[in-house]
């Protein structure tokens, strides 16, 4: 799972996940250097489920470090800022194979 997003988003999908892959990207609507994935991590912090969580830096990054991580019938949800970009590259990886 990727996700950008506040707190609370992360506290639901921490419970719902084995794995997790936090981004930032170069939109960091005004905050500071480091302070979104801290915000996400926070959201994790009572987790029932997640027990590994990665923090990257970039999108498209972090959407090949949750593929890397995929076994054949996992679920990944991947929640995306630059949606038509994103999509166009999980597209071409998809085909890729």
């Amino acid at each position: 799972m990727t996700a950008f997003g506040p707190r609370q988003q992360t506290e639901i999908l921490g419970d719902a996940f084995d794995e997790v892959v936090l981004y930032q990207d170069q939109g960091q609507r005004g905050r500071a250097d480091g302070e979104v994935l801290g915000l996400l991590r926070q959201g994790l912090e009572n987790a029932k489920r997640a027990r590994d969580v990665k923090e990257i830096r970039g999108e498209l990054v972090a959407i090949d470090a949750a593929f890397a991580s995929l076994k054949a019938g996992e679920l990944c949800l991947i929640l995306v800022d630059q949606v038509e970009e994103a999509l166009g590259y999980i597209t071409k990886r998809v085909i890729a194979g």
